[in-house]
């Protein structure tokens, strides 16, 4: 899904594929997104509204513990959501938070609308008369049109000036340098490509001395030295992607790979900008994202079983953070212990858009789209309807008032507080005994939680909370989905 920003009088169309589906309820709403993770007034509005059965942006709390610096994101629409967003279970989406440093530091305003992806949806017209291709990333600038990510990120940086340079000038000795850079970056693409989607005979070495010469290439801490630039930008969505699919398909990993030092002190160095933190996905979400646009991948079966199952959902249960979907993705402590009030302020902000969507299996059209169309994302339906009948409508927002209250409460089960599962469900199963239709509401829980995205919806160890929380729902309504 993508993005259309304005940055300042320029018309940008940001694409990715990082998102399965969204959730909008059309109401164009602005809200900021604070990083007071350590307020007290926030904690309580997000517990207080959970408990209520209210919207924690009713009662004023802000994004309590969102793990992400300040951002103001705008509602998008066309029911999707974007790489490089921070938003909540309502298709809000921002690619950068305004008045936080880019990976490079640029800086520039913006604002944010949402074009889908061709395997998410047919496109808008008003995009297509602009770009009549459809192609994506895109940019308008001065009545010019340009479809190309990395012409696209050096016309900025050339545009705006004043701001961090992310591109050395030609008479730099680091221009040649990038170029060299950006060249082994397209090597490294198509040795990926040839190892996941082809596995051909030795496809596996050549692109582990594809990563080996990169190792070899960054300079520290980023491939430039101190400060990150264009190269950091066009290494990381596509590395990213790389460490999450070798690990589902081939059972390899990339990440605390002794074999890559730089590659892993890389990564920390941009886990702690906070723009990556707020752009940065989980590997469900991206072995999801990955077949429409490139193919499905080649399995190697007998390494990359335990891998498969851990980040397609084996490891979604209540009781902490210790499992294999965790120790394969680093770098998401810091938002573990507030990832459940995360998730909590999440659904309830959006609720209605939320009771809405997660309706859909007992509405119509769940599934239409991507049958026996593999060019299409599996888990998008953008012409689904949801439910009709306020019975059922009425039993999935309160099996959903239970799970963010339960997200909310203060003996949520999790290392950081020493709760254990048994003491949380004594708490709050008898609370779902007001759902009538166990079956239909298992149906629409389950669907919500497959279709949770990151960082769309939220970070990963929120997303990862809801959807355990969903599990844990479900069991308790005596249903599997």
């Amino acid at each position: 899904v993508n993005t259309r920003a304005v940055v300042d009088d320029t018309l940008v169309a940001l694409g990715s594929g990082d998102v399965q589906c969204g959730v909008d309820d059309g109401s164009g709403a602005e809200y900021e997104h604070g990083n007071d993770r350590d307020d007290e007034g926030d904690v309580d509005a997000v517990r207080g509204a959970a408990r209520g059965g209210g919207r924690a942006a009713a009662s004023g709390a802000r994004a309590a513990a969102s793990g992400v610096d300040a951002a103001a994101v705008r509602r998008g629409g066309r029911g999707g959501g974007a790489r490089g967003a921070v938003p909540g279970l309502g298709g809000v989406v921002s690619v950068l938070p305004e008045g936080v440093d880019a990976a490079g530091g640029k800086r520039d305003p913006y604002r944010v609308e949402l074009i889908n992806m061709r395997s998410y949806g047919d496109k808008p017209e008003e995009f297509l008369r602009k770009v009549p291709g459809g192609f994506l990333p895109a940019i308008e600038l001065d009545g010019s049109v340009i479809t190309e990510s990395l012409d696209i990120m050096v016309l900025l940086d050339r545009s705006f000036e004043g701001k961090k340079q992310l591109v050395p000038d030609e008479d730099d000795a680091k221009f040649q340098r990038t170029r060299q850079l950006l060249g082994l970056e397209r090597r490294l693409f198509r040795s990926w490509c040839d190892y996941v989607f082809r596995g051909g005979f030795g496809s596996k070495g050549a692109f582990e001395r594809d990563l080996k010469e990169v190792d070899a290439s960054i300079e520290g801490p980023f491939f430039l030295g101190d400060e990150p630039s264009i190269v950091d930008l066009q290494y990381v969505s596509h590395v990213e992607r790389m460490s999450a699919s070798v690990a589902f398909w081939k059972g390899d990993v990339l990440r605390g790979n002794a074999n890559y030092p730089k590659i892993n002190a890389w990564f920390e160095a941009l886990e702690t900008l906070p723009s990556y933190r707020a752009s940065r996905s989980d590997y469900y979400t991206h072995v999801k994202d990955i077949p429409p646009q490139y193919g499905p991948g080649v399995f190697d079966n007998r390494r990359s079983a335990a891998h498969k199952a851990a980040l397609t959902g084996g490891d979604w249960h209540l009781g902490g953070t210790e499992s294999l979907e965790v120790a394969l993705q680093p770098g998401w402590d810091a938002e573990f212990e507030t990832a459940p009030l995360e998730a909590a302020y999440r659904l309830l902000k959006n609720l209605d858009a939320v009771v809405n969507f997660a309706s859909r299996p007992a509405g119509s059209g769940v599934g239409r789209w991507a049958f026996a169309r593999p060019d299409r994302a599996e888990l998008a339906d953008p012409y689904a309807k949801p439910s009709s009948k306020d019975a059922v409508l009425a039993d999935v927002r309160a099996a959903l008032l239970v799970v963010a209250e339960g997200l909310a409460d203060d003996r949520f089960p999790s290392p950081a507080n020493g709760s254990d599962v048994d003491a949380f469900s004594e708490r709050f199963a008898d609370a779902l005994s007001v759902v009538g239709d166990a079956k239909t509401t298992a149906a629409c829980l389950g669907y919500l939680r497959d279709r949770v995205g990151v960082p769309r919806d939220m970070s990963f160890p929120a997303a990862r909370a809801l959807r355990a929380t969903l599990n844990w729902a479900i069991a308790q309504l005596g249903e599997t989905a």
